[in-house]
């Protein structure tokens, strides 16, 4: 298989980018492990110039020779995905419709993972400072409520 060339490689970081600001539901339909190879590779959440791009493309190789195969993979893994889920839209759409589903029937139910590649900081430092704040409450024997004796 040939290897990808640069212009290639933006085409996907470029397609990846817009599905990831336009809709970056569409990314849950692979595994939460398939996401960080994409990430990683396409930096497919970041907005970057042609030089920044480059540099990143010819690093990768270096650190991680089969990255660029497994990424590759998986972009087209996503991009089959992707399509499967819009040709089930459009025939749901034109299927017969069905009875309404009773409250608590949660049969149809599904779960699916969205990575963020990129630490959210000022979530991170609410979840330490609640923590922080968690700890000193056990160490002072104090759980949060009031006594009313």
């Amino acid at each position: 298989m040939p290897r990808v060339t640069f212009e290639t490689y933006r085409s996907r970081h470029d397609q990846l980018h817009q599905i990831w600001t336009e809709n970056k539901e569409l990314f849950s339909y692979i595994s939460a492990t398939k996401q960080w190879e994409i990430h990683g590779y396409y930096l497919s959440s970041d907005d970057l110039s042609d030089e920044e791009l480059r540099q990143h493309f010819q690093a990768v190789p270096i650190y991680d020779s089969s990255q660029p195969n497994r990424a590759g993979k998986v972009y087209a893994e996503l991009m089959d995905q992707i399509e499967i889920q819009e040709r089930l839209v459009t025939q749901a759409a034109a299927a017969i419709p069905r009875t309404p589903r009773r409250r608590g029937d949660a049969s149809d139910v599904s779960i699916r993972v969205l990575v963020k590649p990129h630490v959210d900081i000022n979530a991170l430092s609410k979840i330490y400072l609640a923590l922080a704040d968690d700890v000193i409450r056990q160490r002072r024997g104090d759980d949060g409520k009031t006594d009313q004796s």
